[in-house]
């Protein structure tokens, strides 16, 4: 059986959208009945099928009037494609239809769409951003996040990862803030001033912020290893700031490939101060050893 996904209308968080209420349940309501159907069909040929008829729903709200704006369209979708990847299991090839459907569109004649965010133009199906996925920040409601909703958010980040990992969409900014806040230090008061640590015990929320950031050293190590940070969103936390400014005034030549590296050492040597520290609890450090020896597998 397919899972079962409650449909949830997309925000309107663009201020140039003109998409209607009630243009916005029909779409997520049609992209989410194609892509389940998919999850139950031979998965080469329901892929095949949702992938075509997801193109199809595109032009059809695309030319309706008033038209979807193409972000509206993608938010619409990529959040449609986390609610179902959050209720699979990200092991055991339980998502595989969603990465199906996503290399089948991949796969379709390109054709370039006009943008109202940057970049101005681009390519349907490739090379599109994972767009405002709707993936939450766990440690904001704390409270209210219990082992099934721990398990959805971890699943959401780990369909994000594997879909940027095989060059299929962009990175997904959530996930680089996760890795960011947990091996890239934080700030913390000490003796009435603003201080940079690198111990792990004083990041907020470790426990579920380590297994994000190791599901996407899991899914995405290459790619990242060698992405590039020059966006001003990504310009790192404490540790990798301060690391970055002692390189930039070395006068020293560093190329960007050794810039990349540099901030992959910092990440591994986090995890593994993760993996090593006493005071973490065991499922934590063992999650983070993980990603630690993933990462010295690749360098």
């Amino acid at each position: 059986m397919s899972p079962t996904v409650v449909i949830h209308q997309p925000d309107r968080m663009h201020n140039y959208s003109i998409i209607q209420d009630e243009q916005a349940d029909l779409l997520a309501a049609k992209l989410a009945s194609i892509i389940e159907a998919a999850l139950v069909a031979p998965q080469a040929e329901g892929a095949r099928t949702a992938a075509l008829d997801i193109d199809a729903t595109y032009t059809d709200f695309a030319t309706r009037t008033p038209p979807t704006p193409n972000e509206d369209f993608l938010v619409c979708l990529w959040k449609i494609f986390a609610q179902i990847g959050g209720s699979l299991p990200h092991v055991d090839n339980q998502q595989d239809p969603l990465i199906l459907i996503a290399k089948e569109l991949h796969k379709l004649p390109v054709r370039i769409i006009t943008m109202h965010t940057f970049p101005n133009k681009a390519q349907l199906w490739q090379g599109l951003e994972w767009f405002e996925a709707g993936i939450p920040q766990p440690w904001e409601a704390r409270s209210a996040l219990g082992e099934r909703s721990r398990s959805e958010l971890i699943n959401k980040h780990a369909l994000a990862a594997k879909l940027f990992g095989l060059g299929l969409v962009g990175l997904a900014l959530d996930g680089m803030v996760v890795l960011r806040q947990v091996v890239e230090g934080v700030e913390i008061e000490h003796n009435g001033q603003r201080v940079v640590s690198a111990t792990p015990t004083d990041i907020e929320h470790l426990d579920i912020k380590t297994a994000i950031a190791a599901t996407w050293i899991q899914y995405a190590a290459l790619p990242l290893l060698g992405y590039d940070e020059g966006d001003e969103v990504l310009d790192g936390g404490p540790l990798w700031q301060e690391a970055r400014r002692q390189i930039m005034e070395s006068g020293d030549h560093f190329s960007a490939d050794e810039l990349h590296y540099n901030r992959w050492v910092l990440w591994k040597g986090q995890f593994e101060a993760i993996a090593d520290c006493p005071d973490v609890d065991a499922e934590t450090r063992a999650i983070a050893y993980d990603a630690f020896t993933t990462m010295e597998r690749l360098g």
